[in-house]
């Protein structure tokens, strides 16, 4: 309900469409014909609530509002001169309009983001309003020894470096864009190596990320 504040008495020349309450304020009511929003909020004089388009909250991203695709399917994109690419999980009932969590399952050794998704099984649990991206890594030589994994930031020692944080961060920008999501709940969680990264984006990535859980994972 929006609220105008009233110094002392109210005074006579209070519009009409509006009432004063015990507090000395005075509170706006809808214009005559129109229904009353069920958050309580006074709609626009002229603006039929039934037609109006939705208003994104204000930790909704960017692509709130336009039509992207759902299903399962990856999705490649370049980041530090290299191609990576991540699996995507959106439901069909998937709502442009509305802001969804976002959950990052991230694969352990000599894995990948497609067979991680049936790992983790997270999506057996899911509710309405909730997306699951899958990322891959790299394979890399570790100090003598060849495998898919992660740097896990810069104090990592023969394990370290930065390229996939940076990775995380075009990942998930092109997520934004591309899909309604809430920037307050997206989450991580990874198994093994990956649960290793994700305790590795909850300290370096902590401004982004609302939870991470580490399963089967070492220190990093």
């Amino acid at each position: 309900m929006n609220l105008v504040q009233s110094s002392g008495a109210l005074a006579s020349t209070v519009p009409p469409d509006a009432t004063a309450n015990d507090t000395g304020n005075t509170a706006t009511q809808p214009a005559p014909g129109l229904p009353r929003p069920s958050d309580g909020s006074t709609p626009a004089s002229g603006t039929d609530p039934a037609t109006a388009a939705p208003t994104a909250p204000v930790n909704a991203t960017s692509g709130c509002g336009s039509s992207s695709e759902t299903g399962q399917f990856y999705q490649s994109i370049s980041s530090g001169g290299k191609n990576r690419q991540y699996y995507v999980s959106i439901p069909a009932g998937y709502n442009p309009n509305v802001a969804a969590a976002l959950y990052v399952g991230v694969h352990g050794r000599d894995y990948d983001g497609i067979r991680m998704r049936d790992y983790l099984s997270l999506e057996r649990h899911a509710q309405a309003n909730e997306n699951f991206i899958y990322p891959d890594g790299l394979r890399r030589d570790w100090g003598g020894s060849s495998a898919i994994g992660w740097q896990n930031g810069p104090m990592g020692s023969i394990y370290g470096g930065m390229e996939d944080l940076a990775f995380f961060d075009d990942m998930l920008a092109k997520v934004r864009s591309d899909y309604c999501v809430d920037s307050n709940r997206i989450f991580v969680t990874g198994q093994s190596w990956g649960g290793d990264f994700s305790l590795v984006l909850a300290c370096y990535r902590g401004n982004t990320f609302r939870a991470s859980v580490g399963v089967a994972a070492n220190d990093p």
